[in-house]
């Protein structure tokens, strides 16, 4: 049997030389990874090791304030909630209690304020080595609350904050870290048929509580979810067991995953079809005009309203308020493109929700943040952050590894030490 497969191997790989130019691990497995990325299954964690996050088994639920929650925040919330109702800690004189800052925002959000990514470790160095941050923090503990969601987008994060503040919760500091979502899903929903301004239909349209979609159309949209899910554990065994060196297993492991995709691709656009015929209007939110102009408008309008009313809620309750607009891939000429990122684009059709919504979208949600910062909101556009680096910082569209937080925390610490230092 060994003899066997060793001459499968020579023959495959002597039939790939004589008629194509021969088989090469790394081209194939690069291949097999940009597949598993385009089905979004590496929206929380970086596929690639060293990154990586244990939550496969995140998942989400109705939330009766924000559309839906996931195991995973309420977790955190729950956890910091009993600290907070702790009598030990109502005890602490304010002094003694932690200097918290609240971290908000999608996915980019969520994993920037992840233990072991890099983003708030730096931004915690850069804080307590800035001399106005540090006198703000006045000796304090530094604490970072990281709640973050995935493809959550305005008005979302400010319904969280309104909810965590009337839990009780007391941040220092909010920082609002978002725009990529507020452009992809508004375009996506708007598509769909619904309000721009509602969380993503895509993501969240299967557990609407209305019975809306009904069992049609959660099972359409855990179907693709679930393939996306295997493709990514599939591909992170191939790796694990170094079946890419082999030709035979190399070319199974691709052949298996391009059916994963073209799968996955089809429940995709079945989830779709059906979110575009579903007949109650109520759970679509207003009526609205679904050409690109009327859309970007409601998506530029609900990020700014957001944002103001964001600040305005921080003030009220003795809180500074810092806004992030993130970079994006799909941003395009804001980062020198790598051959990886620029493979990864070439997958992406311009036609695209999320790559079509960036286009559209961000050059507006520069526009409008510049107007906020004049007004003297504390806004920082950080969409132009990578605007310098030629290393290859993007795993996906509007996701970046370790080195991207880095960057992504030194733009941010000057803007936070100054905001920390006005508001003390």
């Amino acid at each position: 049997m060994l003899l066997g497969l060793v001459l499968a191997e020579v023959c495959v790989r002597v039939g790939l030389g004589l008629f194509g130019d021969g088989y090469h691990a790394a081209e194939v497995e690069a291949e097999v990874a940009n597949l598993v990325r385009e089905m979004g299954a590496s929206e929380v964690d970086d596929i690639d090791g060293a990154d990586a996050a244990p939550n496969d088994d995140e998942h989400a639920f109705p939330h009766p304030y924000f559309g839906y929650e996931t195991n995973i925040g309420f977790g955190a919330i729950d956890e910091q909630y009993a600290i907070l109702r702790s009598e030990r800690y109502r005890a602490l004189p304010l002094s003694q209690r932690p200097y918290v800052v609240l971290i908000v925002g999608g996915s980019v959000a969520q994993i920037f304020g992840g233990r072991g990514r890099g983003g708030v470790e730096r931004l915690r160095t850069l804080l307590l080595a800035d001399p106005a941050a540090r006198q703000a923090i006045g000796g304090r503990e530094l604490w970072f609350m990281n709640q973050g969601r995935p493809a959550f987008k305005e008005p979302q994060q400010l319904m969280l904050v309104a909810y965590l503040l009337n839990l009780g919760f007391e941040p220092e500091v909010v920082v609002n870290i978002d725009g990529f979502n507020e452009a992809a899903f508004g375009v996506q929903n708007a598509d769909y048929g619904v309000h721009p301004a509602h969380p993503s239909a895509h993501h969240a349209g299967h557990l609407d509580a209305s019975g809306r979609g009904g069992l049609v159309e959660r099972e359409l949209a855990l179907s693709a979810w679930d393939l996306a899910r295997r493709a990514r554990r599939f591909y992170a065994r191939a790796q694990g067991l170094g079946l890419f060196r082999s030709s035979l297993t190399g070319l199974f492991v691709r052949t298996r995953v391009r059916l994963m995709r073209a799968a996955w691709s089809s429940a995709n656009q079945a989830h779709a079809e059906h979110l575009r015929t579903l007949a109650e209007p109520g759970s679509k939110g207003p009526r609205f005009t679904a050409d690109d102009d009327e859309v970007s408008s409601i998506v530029v309008d609900s990020w700014e309203r957001a944002s103001r009313s964001l600040a305005a809620l921080c003030e009220a309750h003795g809180a500074a308020y810092l806004h992030v607009l993130q970079p994006t891939l799909f941003d395009l000429g804001s980062k020198p493109l790598t051959a990886g990122e620029e493979a990864f684009l070439e997958t992406t059709p311009d036609t695209e929700p999320a790559a079509r919504g960036v286009r559209l979208v961000y050059p507006r949600l520069r526009e409008r943040g510049a107007h906020l910062a004049a007004e003297g909101f504390a806004f920082l556009d950080a969409s132009l952050v990578f605007e310098q680096t030629e290393d290859e910082l993007y795993y996906d569209f509007c996701h970046f590894v370790r080195a991207g937080n880095d960057i992504l925390a030194e733009a941010i610490a000057p803007a936070l030490a100054a905001e920390l230092a006005r508001a003390r």
